[in-house]
C-alpha cells in the first residue's frame, strides 16, 4: 500500500533503486544499443557481442534485456566492470548444465555447487553448454541457499558508506578444507574470508597457527579472486605475523571473498602444519575467522623456473597484435609433467597501460588465453583450460597486443613480480603450485615504440600521350598508408618539363602551360585536398630542373587506412607538341607529417619512399585509328536469320582526349558469287532487312537502320548503305572499344547469296573530341573490309545430319508382352539454322512382323525442352505414320538432339510369333535396314526456323542426306527368356568328381503367362594346364547336375568330352532330359572326374582348370531350342590344383 512504502524513506543518496539481481536479467540505457550483465556490487559491465549473450543467457537473450532510464542506469548500477568478451559465466550467476540438476553460483571467478533447493532464486538460474560451463573452474566446494542469497542481499540497496571501523569479517564457506601439502608447493590457498563494510580495506593482519616455523612461508599474498591485491609478505618471527597495509581495496554492503595464499619454502619439513587466522582489519581486532590446518607431507612437488626469453624488440606506433613479451616455462627437472594455469605479468615501461589492449597470451603456438586490457599495471591471463608441459621440456610464451596509442620511444617491459602472479601446478598436486623460480626480472627485456610505417605507391597512370586544351587530366596516381593516424600539415608538388623526352625545359611561359595543378581524393569523388595552383610557372620556385610549391593544405589519414589521391592539371591549348609533363609529390621535408594523437612529427626516414616521381606524360593531339577485327570468319546462315555478325570495328582512341562518334555509315554489298572485294552482283536490299551496330558484350544497339528502304548501285564501287546521324558515343581517351555490325535477312531469297559491310574510316565516321566538339581526322584513310573480305553466305535453308545413335540396343531376346522396349535411336545435328520435325513415318523390317508389336512409342524434347512421347499403331504393310504437323520435336542448331522410338510387344496368345526377329525406325526411301545408305522417305519434313523452309526427306537429299541404319538390331520375341550368370566356386580343385563349373540360368515368362522353360542343351568347353598332352585317351565324362547333391536324382544330363590334349578341349553338346524344367532361377554344375589319366597334376607347380560355357538351349512351351542372342560364351570359376 502507499502508507506501507511512505514507511521507508528515501536514501540520501544513489544508488536510489533497487537492481536485477546479478546473473538474471540483462540491461541496456535506453538510448543506447549496447548491452551490460549486472554483477555483484552494484557493477554493470558491457557484452561485447551477440554470440557471447546467447552462450551466456541462451537463444532467447534479447527477451531477457530491460531498458533503463539514463538516470538510473548511473545510480543504481554505480560501477562499470570489464568488458565480458568470452563467453565465460560472471560473477554474481546461478548456472547449470543441460543434462544435469545440480546449480552452481560463481563467485570469486569459481564455481561453488549450491547445497538444497533456490526456491524463487531458481528463476535466475541459466542453462549453458557444457565449453561455457568448463571456462570456470570448479572450487571443489559447496555454499547453501542462505549464502547465495545474503552474498547477493541488498544488491539494489544504498550504498551509503558506514564508517571504516564498522568493518564485518567472517570465515567463508569456501574456505579451502584440511589437506596435506606436498614440499615447496607454492600458491597454496589457505584461508578464505569474506569481508564488507565501507570505505577502504587498508590493513589486514594474519597469525600464522599450526605446529611448525615462521619461515616455512617464503611470502603470503592476498588474493580477490584472481587478482593479487599485495606484494608478498613474509612471516615475523616474533610473532608468526602477516601484516598487509595499503590494500586500497574499496569495500560495500556486497560481501568480498578475499584469499590468503602462501608459499612453502624449503624450510617446510614434512610433519609441519600451517594455516592462517584473521587477527585484525583496519585495526579492529578480529576472532574466530580461522582456516584450516595444512599439514606438510614428505612428498615435493615438481620445480619449475621461469624466465625471460632474452628477447627485445621494436614495434610500430599503433600498430595490432605485435610482440610485446616474451618468456620461457622450464620443467626440465619437473619430477612430473605440470599444468599452466595462469600468468600475470607487470609492466615496468613507459607506454601507459591504457595504450595496450585484446592481449594475447601463446604458448608454442598455441592460443591460450586473453585479455581485454590490462587491470592497472598487470595483464592477468587465466587458462580456460591449462596447457599440459611433458617433464622434461621447456616452452616459450608470447604476449601480444594492439597498441592504441603513446609515443615514439616508449618502451613496454614485462616481468614477472611475484612468484605466485605464474600458477603452474602439478599433475599430481593439481591444486598447488609448483616449486617456482622466478629468474624473469624487471628490465630483463625491453619492447620500444617506434614511429609508425607510411608508404608511399605510385599507381600510374602509364606514360601516355596527353591533349592540349584538355582540363583535368591525371598525370599521378599514388596511394598513402598509415599505420597510425596522422595529419598531412605540408606536401610539395614538383613539375617537369621536356622538349622532347630528355631536354629539360624551364621557361616559365612553358611551365603557366601547365594550370591548376593540384591533388584529389580519388576515393571521395575526386574531391580537392591540395591546391589548385593556377599557373605553375607562377609562384613556385625553380630547383634545378624543375619548378616546386609546398602547399599547406591539411588533410587526414586514419589509422590502419590506405588514401588513393590523383595529381591533376590542366594542359593549355599553346603547349607545344611532344612536350613531356610529369609531376613529383614529396614528403621528405621537416614536419610535413604529424601523428594525429601526439604532439610528436612523423621523421620523413619513416616515410618509405618520401617521394615518388609520375610518369612523362607526352602532350600530343586527339587521334582515333580504325581497323577490322573479330568475327573474322565468314558466317554460314540461312534466309531470314537474325543478328548475324557480318564485321568486326576495332576503335583505338590515343591517349589524348576522350572522343565521340557523332555520324556512322555502313556499306553493304550482296553478290551471287563469292566476295572477293568492294563490289557485288545483286542488290543488297533484296537479302538484308536491317543493319545495327552493337558495343560488344551489350544486348542494346548503339543504332539500328533498315536497308529494305534504301537504294544504292551495283557493280564495281557500287554499294547500298545506313547512316545514323545525331550520335554521342563516347571513347575514352586511351581505350580501345569494338563495335560488332549484325544483319537481319530477308526470308524471301531463293537462291544462295553473299552479303558483306564494309566502311571508309576516313568519309564514313564522324568524330569530335568529347570536351569542346573540336573535330578529329582519323588515322585510317581506307575501307577495312576489302582486303580478303569477311563475308556471309546466305543459304535458302539449313542442313541437317541423321545417323544412328551408338546407345541403340543391341540384338538381344525380348519377351512377348514386353512394353516400352527401346528398339532404335537416332540423332539430329542441324546446321545453319534450328529445325522442328513435323512429320515421319516408321516401320518394321517386314510386314509380316507387324503383328509382334501391338504399339510403337516416339519420345523427343519439344522446343520448350519439355519430353513429349507421340503413339501410332502399325498398319498392315507395318507402317505408321504422323502427318505433318503431329510432331514437334525440335533440334537446336549446331547441337544434337535425339529420337527415340520404342515399342510395346504383343502377347503370345495376342499374336505375337516366339522366334520371330524384329526391327524398328524411321523409314527410308531404300531397303530400311539394308547395308547400303539411303535416304528418308517424303514423308520425313522439316520445318527450318529461321528459313521457315520445309525440307522432306527424298526430295531435299542434298539437305538431309543419306544414312546407313545397319546398326539397328533385331530383337528376338519369345514367350520365356533364359539368361545364365557364373557362380563363384572355391578355387581350390580335388582330383576326384570335382564340380569344375556352376552357372545360374534365370527363365523370365511373359507376363501373366506362368510359362516355364526347359533347358535342352549345354554346349561346354574345358581348358587349363590340368589337361596333359598325349597323357590318356583325349576323352573324359562330364555331368551336369541340378544343385550341389550330384547323384541320379539330380543328374540333367552326361556326355564325353573328347579333344582333351595339352590344356584345351573340342566342345560337347550334352543334351538334358531330367530335372530341366523350370521358372525362376536353377543353379547347373558341370562335374568332370579329374582322376581321369589326361588330368595331370605335377608336384612341382599348380595346375588350372576352367569351364566355359559355349552355349545352351531352351523350349518357350511354343518352340523348341532356342539359342541365346547375348551373355556367352560365358566362363566359369577358375579351379586351381
Amino acid at each position: 500500500t502507499q502508507t506501507c512504502f511512505s514507511a521507508y524513506p528515501q536514501t540520501a543518496t544513489a544508488p536510489y533503486g533497487v537492481s536485477y539481481r546479478p546473473g538474471s536479467m540483462l540491461i541496456k540505457e535506453v538510448v543506447s544499443p549496447d548491452v551490460y550483465v549486472v554483477e555483484p556490487n552494484g557493477t554493470k559491465s558491457k557484452i561485447a557481442s551477440e554470440e557471447i549473450a546467447s552462450a551466456l543467457y541462451g537463444s532467447d537473450w534479447a527477451k531477457k534485456v530491460r531498458d533503463t532510464d539514463s538516470a538510473w542506469f548511473t545510480t543504481v548500477y554505480p560501477q562499470v566492470g570489464s568488458t565480458v568478451s568470452t563467453a565465460k559465466p560472471h560473477n554474481g550467476m546461478l548456472i547449470k548444465k543441460s543434462d544435469s540438476a545440480s546449480v552452481y553460483f560463481v563467485q570469486d571467478g569459481k564455481l561453488h555447487m549450491v547445497e538444497g533447493t533456490l526456491g524463487a532464486a531458481a528463476a535466475s538460474v541459466q542453462t549453458v553448454l557444457d565449453s561455457v560451463f568448463a571456462m570456470v573452474e570448479d572450487s571443489g566446494t559447496t555454499v547453501t541457499k542462505a549464502t547465495v542469497l545474503d552474498t547477493l542481499a541488498n544488491f539494489g540497496q544504498s550504498v551509503t558508506p558506514t564508517p571504516s571501523s564498522n568493518v564485518a569479517v567472517s570465515l567463508s564457506a569456501s574456505t579451502p578444507a584440511t589437506a596435506t601439502l606436498p614440499m615447496n608447493a607454492t600458491h597454496v590457498e589457505f584461508t578464505k574470508f569474506n569481508v564488507s563494510g565501507s570505505g577502504t580495506l587498508d590493513t589486514v593482519v594474519l597469525h600464522r597457527t599450526g605446529v611448525g616455523s615462521y619461515d616455512d612461508l617464503s611470502n603470503v599474498y592476498l588474493y580477490d579472486g584472481s587478482t593479487r591485491l599485495t606484494s608478498g609478505r613474509t612471516v615475523s618471527s616474533d610473532g608468526n605475523l602477516v601484516t598487509f597495509t595499503n590494500v586500497k581495496l574499496a569495500l560495500s554492503s556486497y560481501a568480498k571473498t578475499l584469499t590468503v595464499v602462501g608459499d612453502l619454502s624449503t624450510q617446510a619439513a614434512s610433519g609441519d602444519q600451517e594455516g592462517f587466522e584473521v587477527v585484525e582489519v583496519n585495526g579492529k581486532t578480529i576472532s574466530g575467522v580461522a582456516g584450516n590446518i595444512m599439514p606438510v607431507g614428505s612428498v615435493a612437488i615438481s620445480a619449475v623456473t621461469v624466465d625471460n626469453s632474452g628477447t627485445s624488440g621494436t614495434f610500430a606506433l599503433g600498430a595490432s597484435e605485435v610482440e610485446v613479451g616474451r618468456g620461457t616455462i622450464n620443467a626440465g627437472i619437473a619430477t612430473h609433467d605440470v599444468l599452466v594455469k595462469s600468468i600475470a605479468l607487470t609492466n615496468a615501461g613507459s607506454l601507459s597501460n591504457d595504450y595496450l589492449a585484446n592481449l594475447k597470451l601463446t604458448i608454442g603456438s598455441t592460443n591460450v588465453a586473453t585479455a581485454a586490457s590490462m587491470t592497472g599495471d598487470k595483464v592477468v591471463f587465466t587458462l580456460a583450460t591449462p596447457y599440459s608441459i611433458t617433464k622434461g621440456d621447456t616452452k616459450t610464451f608470447t604476449v601480444y597486443a594492439d597498441n592504441n596509442g603513446g609515443r615514439t620511444a616508449d618502451t613496454v617491459k614485462l616481468y614477472v613480480d611475484e612468484t605466485s602472479d605464474v600458477v603452474v601446478t602439478d599433475v599430481q598436486f593439481p591444486l598447488y603450485g609448483t616449486d617456482l623460480t622466478n629468474s624473469f626480472a624487471s628490465g630483463d627485456q625491453t619492447y620500444t615504440v617506434t614511429g609508425g610505417d607510411i608508404t608511399l605507391s605510385n599507381s600510374g597512370p602509364a606514360a601516355q600521350n596527353i591533349g592540349k586544351n584538355v582540363t583535368g587530366v591525371t598525370v599521378q596516381n599514388f596511394s598513402f598508408t598509415s599505420t597510425n593516424a596522422v595529419t598531412v600539415k605540408n606536401t610539395k608538388v614538383w613539375v617537369y618539363l621536356t622538349s622532347n623526352g630528355t631536354t629539360a625545359n624551364t621557361s616559365t611561359t612553358n611551365l603557366n602551360y601547365v594550370k591548376n595543378v593540384k591533388i584529389v581524393d580519388t576515393d571521395d569523388n575526386n574531391r580537392t585536398v591540395v591546391g589548385p595552383q593556377a599557373a605553375f610557372g607562377t609562384g613556385t620556385t625553380l630547383d634545378g630542373n624543375g619548378y616546386y610549391k609546398v602547399f599547406t593544405d591539411s588533410f587526414d589519414v586514419a589509422a590502419a587506412t590506405t588514401r588513393h589521391f590523383a595529381v591533376v592539371v590542366d594542359i593549355d591549348t599553346n603547349m607545344p607538341s611532344n612536350y613531356t609533363v610529369n609531376t613529383v609529390v614529396d614528403f621528405s621535408g621537416t614536419n610535413y607529417v604529424k601523428y594525429a594523437n601526439n604532439s610528436q612529427y612523423v621523421s620523413a626516414a619513416t616515410i618509405v619512399p618520401n617521394t615518388i616521381t609520375g610518369n612523362k606524360m607526352t602532350v600530343a593531339g586527339a587521334q582515333l585509328t580504325v581497323s577490322r577485327t573479330t568475327p573474322p570468319a565468314s558466317p554460314l546462315v540461312v534466309k531470314g536469320a537474325s543478328d548475324i555478325e557480318a564485321l568486326g570495328v576495332l576503335l583505338t582512341t590515343g591517349s589524348a582526349s576522350d572522343l565521340k562518334i557523332t555520324s556512322m555509315k555502313l556499306r553493304v554489298f550482296a553478290s551471287s558469287s563469292a566476295i572477293t572485294g568492294n563490289d557485288g552482283d545483286t542488290a543488297a536490299n533484296t537479302a538484308v532487312n536491317t543493319v545495327s551496330v552493337y558495343e560488344e558484350g551489350s544486348s542494346t544497339p548503339i543504332f539500328t537502320k533498315n536497308l529494305s528502304s534504301s537504294s544504292g548501285t551495283i557493280g564495281a564501287g557500287g554499294y547500298y548503305y545506313v547512316q545514323a546521324t545525331g550520335l554521342s558515343y563516347k571513347l575514352s581517351a586511351g581505350v580501345s572499344k569494338k563495335l560488332i555490325v549484325k544483319l537481319g535477312l530477308k526470308d524471301t531469297i531463293s537462291a544462295t547469296t553473299y552479303v558483306s559491310v564494309d566502311l571508309d574510316a576516313d568519309d564514313d565516321i564522324d568524330v569530335e573530341t568529347y570536351a569542346d566538339g573540336k573535330s578529329v581526322t582519323e588515322n585510317t584513310t581506307a575501307t577495312i573490309n576489302a582486303s580478303s573480305p569477311v563475308f556471309a553466305t546466305i543459304s535458302s535453308a539449313g542442313t541437317i545430319v541423321v545417323a544412328v545413335d551408338g546407345n541403340t540396343p543391341t540384338a538381344n531376346v525380348v519377351l512377348s508382352g514386353t512394353t516400352n522396349k527401346v528398339m532404335s535411336i537416332y540423332k539430329f545435328t542441324p546446321s545453319k539454322e534450328s529445325f522442328t520435325l513435323t512429320g515421319a513415318k516408321f516401320t518394321v523390317d517386314s510386314s509380316t512382323k507387324a503383328n509382334n508389336i501391338s504399339k510403337v512409342m516416339v519420345s523427343y524434347k519439344n522446343l520448350a525442352g519439355t519430353t513429349v512421347t507421340k503413339e501410332c499403331y502399325l498398319n498392315d504393310a507395318g507402317t505408321c505414320t504422323f502427318t505433318d504437323g503431329q510432331l514437334d520435336a525440335y533440334f537446336p542448331v549446331n547441337q544434337t538432339s535425339l529420337v527415340t522410338v520404342s515399342a510395346n510387344f504383343a502377347t503370345i496368345t495376342g499374336g505375337a510369333d516366339s522366334t520371330e526377329d524384329v526391327k524398328l525406325g524411321f523409314l527410308r526411301s531404300g531397303d530400311t535396314f539394308a547395308t547400303s545408305t539411303a535416304s528418308l522417305t517424303n514423308d520425313f519434313i522439316l520445318l527450318g526456323e529461321a528459313s521457315n523452309s520445309k525440307l522432306y526427306g527424298a526430295t531435299d537429299v542434298a539437305s538431309i542426306p543419306a544414312f546407313s541404319d545397319t546398326t539397328i538390331t533385331a530383337q528376338a520375341v519369345h514367350k520365356t527368356n533364359v539368361s545364365v550368370a557364373k557362380i563363384t566356386l572355391d578355387s581350390q580343385g580335388t582330383l576326384a568328381q570335382d564340380p569344375v563349373g556352376a552357372f545360374t540360368f534365370t527363365s523370365e515368362a511373359e507376363s501373366g503367362s506362368n510359362q516355364n522353360s526347359t533347358l535342352g542343351t549345354v554346349t561346354v568347353k574345358l581348358t587349363g594346364s590340368l589337361i596333359a598332352g598325349s597323357a590318356g585317351n583325349n576323352t573324359a565324362a562330364v555331368s551336369i547336375y541340378s544343385g550341389t547333391t550330384f547323384d541320379s536324382a539330380h543328374l540333367m544330363g552326361s556326355g564325353t568330352i573328347t579333344g582333351l590334349d595339352t590344356s584345351t578341349s573340342t566342345q560337347v553338346d550334352i543334351a538334358l532330359s531330367s530335372n530341366n524344367e523350370w521358372t525362376g532361377a536353377k543353379t547347373v554344375y558341370v562335374v568332370v572326374d579329374t582322376t581321369d589319366a589326361d588330368f595331370v597334376d605335377p608336384s612341382s607347380t599348380n595346375s588350372s582348370l576352367t569351364t566355359q560355357l559355349v552355349s545352351y538351349t531352351w523350349d518357350d512351351g511354343s518352340v523348341t531350342a532356342i539359342s541365346p542372342v547375348a551373355g556367352i560364351p560365358l566362363y566359369g570359376s577358375t579351379k586351381t590344383y
